[in-house]
């Protein structure tokens, strides 16, 4: 079923005309990417695509205005007496179906691996937490994003090394730590032993105390990161280059290995001499590790007092540890991260894909 269709199962029957002003969405939608196709054919003719920019800009002021109105509309109708518009929305994403199928099969292998990971984390008092589309599906659905087929924890780069002496010494799960020459970065990941390269895992991100206190800090540790790409795509140009023998470079690769190893370290040794890593005692942040952040990613600096303050939330039956205040990091990561998705019609479709 279609999220308009379940939206409307909600509504009484002299509200859904709410169908009919979404057709019409549709429609301008289809409008606006004629315009913008008959655009890229006009690029040479000054006043023609002067008006076609005009009409564009209509549009989008159009589609953006059905959308506010689409939704007030609709959480006005779905919220119940002496209930708030945000409570009504966590309660109508609560309320969405589990994923299907293949979908739903995938997840509860990552489930029993999630379920393992915490308890030998909890074991030997590793930390760590619940991130990004996992923390999401945590906070707005008590599980995971219908649609979602993967798990992401966030652990320091100082426990890295112990979480993988703990694995293995117990035998039955590995960690894989390999770095990707398509994006220059470190993919660490926790898995069960001889699953094979395609088995679920939990995708560990690895982040740093910092004393990252606003925005232009930031940009100058992605700055670093810039050169430190700059660095590696220079080194994988020449002749003979070792980060070119795989798309991704193994630990069984050990030269290669080696070399891009010290490459990063020498990069993330540089953010510590210039004073924006540093030890936790000394910390008033943590953020990405240089190792796993991509130049682009929209990261932001999380005051220590969230990590050090870690409560829990429920996850598919069983709560896991995430950061204080995490709410708030959804909204930076997500903006609005209880509206309704734009491709959700899509992700609900996949389910039918995924079972044919």
């Amino acid at each position: 079923m279609s999220i308009i269709g379940k939206i409307k199962g909600f509504l009484p029957a002299s509200s859904r005309s709410l169908h009919g002003m979404y057709g019409e969405v549709l429609q301008i939608k289809e409008i606006a990417q004629i315009l913008y196709d008959i655009r890229g054919m006009l690029e040479d003719h000054g006043q023609r695509l002067w008006n076609i920019e005009n009409r564009l800009q209509e549009y989008e002021n159009q589609l953006n205005a059905f959308e506010m109105q689409s939704n007030e509309m609709l959480w006005r109708i779905y919220k119940r007496d002496g209930e708030d518009v945000v409570d009504a929305k966590k309660r109508f994403f609560k309320s969405l179906d589990k994923a299907e199928g293949l979908l739903r099969e995938h997840q509860l292998v990552l489930k029993s691996l999630l379920y393992d990971f915490d308890n030998l984390c909890k074991a030997n008092r590793i930390e760590y937490f619940l991130a990004t589309g996992t923390l999401l599906g945590a906070i707005r659905h008590g599980g995971f994003v219908p649609w979602d087929d993967d798990v992401d924890v966030g652990i320091m780069n100082e426990d890295i090394d112990r979480l993988k002496d703990v694995v293995s010494k117990d035998g039955r799960f590995e960690i894989t730590d390999i770095f990707d020459q398509y994006v220059f970065c470190r993919q660490v990941r926790f898995k069960r032993r001889d699953s094979g390269d395609n088995a679920p895992f939990v995708d560990l991100f690895i982040y740093e105390y910092s004393r990252c206190k606003t925005n232009r800090d930031l940009l100058q540790v992605k700055e670093v990161r810039r050169e430190l790409m700059d660095c590696l795509e220079d080194d994988s140009a020449k002749e003979g280059s070792l980060h070119l023998l795989n798309t991704y470079t193994y630990p069984e690769n050990e030269e290669a290995y080696v070399a891009v190893s010290r490459t990063f370290q020498e990069y993330r040794n540089r953010l510590f001499e210039e004073g924006f890593y540093c030890s936790k005692e000394n910390a008033c942040s943590i953020i990405w590790s240089i190792e796993n952040l991509s130049f682009g990613d929209p990261v932001h600096i999380i005051p220590i007092e969230y990590y050090e303050n870690m409560r829990t939330c429920e996850f598919e039956g069983k709560d896991y540890p995430i950061l204080g205040n995490s709410e708030k990091l959804l909204t930076q990561h997500y903006k609005d991260w209880l509206k309704i998705p734009t491709d959700i019609n899509t992700h609900y479709r996949h389910y039918d894909e995924l079972e044919s």
